[in-house]
């Protein structure tokens, strides 16, 4: 029976951390550990963290004394004090299933599988959740074809509470790159373990992801780093194809996306983008030039 690693990483989520934690203590598989981090909190996460401290479930527990900057120096941390062969990163202010991990972790028998995960339910109150118990039916990957597919333009992995890891497949990428990010380090870290290996989805809403305004977040992506970050995935990502991508339907989403997040930019940052853009990446560059000047062409003769 493969034990489970279950690292949560908070900061400043008192008010969603209990329920988060006992989502986790109510999972019917109950063969885990948790190891919880806690990144110099400045509302009262202490408290609710300290109340299981004497947890048998609990193996460690641990407060920053400065504040980290990333939580993926947080994944890091935990992955190491983790004793588990599967690994799960359970966002603070998340919930789950009860059975989340009775319905992932069978998969991983087959020594081929790396990552297993399920669908998200989005939501703002818990009220919002309706939990189904129709029976599940899943797919299975080829690693390779599923970064060609749907990894190359966005982070199809959008959660990381929404998927189990195997930790011997993490090992080999620990030090490659996804920690030093700051918001495309989960992007990195997904593509760089389904490389050469299977990924299994199950069917069914077993993770609860709650949507909140994230300051960090939105700052982070004011500086351009979707873009900045994420060419790093792309490039990398598209050495891990075993076969051609369909450059033409990337590029167009990588645009949409530009087109969303942008508007928010100042002119330095906009200019930065580009300018990696066409470093990084010159063939997306030119494509959304040629595409920005056909729109503004046809513009000018529909007047």
């Amino acid at each position: 029976m493969n034990f489970v690693s279950v690292i949560i990483p908070n900061y400043n989520h008192a008010q969603y951390l209990q329920r988060r934690i006992e989502s986790i203590l109510n999972q019917t598989y109950q063969n885990f550990e948790i190891i919880i981090l806690d990144d110099c909190s400045t509302d009262s996460s202490r408290d609710i963290i300290e109340q299981y401290r004497n947890h048998p479930k609990v193996s460690h527990i641990e407060y920053n004394q400065q504040n980290g900057g990333t939580s993926y120096k947080q994944w890091y941390k935990g992955i190491a004090y983790a004793k588990g062969d599967i690994v799960w990163i359970a966002e603070s202010d998340d919930l789950s299933h009860p059975k989340f991990l009775e319905s992932l972790v069978p998969y991983f028998v087959d020594n081929q599988v790396a990552i297993a995960f399920a669908n998200s339910l989005f939501f703002e109150k818990e009220d919002d959740i309706v939990q189904s118990n129709t029976p599940l039916t899943h797919e299975v990957f080829d690693g390779n074809n599923y970064i060609k597919d749907c990894m190359l333009a966005s982070n199809r992995l959008f959660n990381a509470s929404m998927l189990i890891f195997k930790k011997s497949v993490y090992q080999q990428y620990k030090d490659a790159g996804y920690r030093e990010m700051k918001l495309c380090g989960d992007w990195l870290l997904w593509v760089q373990i389904m490389h050469n290996h299977q990924i299994v989805k199950v069917n069914g809403n077993l993770n609860y992801f709650r949507k909140h305004g994230s300051n960090l977040t939105n700052r982070h992506r004011k500086q351009g780093l979707d873009f900045l970050e994420g060419l790093i995935v792309l490039k990398k990502g598209k050495r891990f194809c075993n076969s051609k991508f369909s450059r033409n339907r990337v590029y167009s989403k990588w645009r949409d996306n530009f087109k969303i997040y942008s508007p928010a930019f100042d002119k330095g940052i906009r200019t930065k983008v580009y300018y990696n853009f066409f470093i990084n990446e010159p063939l997306l560059f030119f494509f959304m030039m040629y595409k920005a000047l056909k729109s503004q062409t046809k513009k000018v003769f529909l007047r």
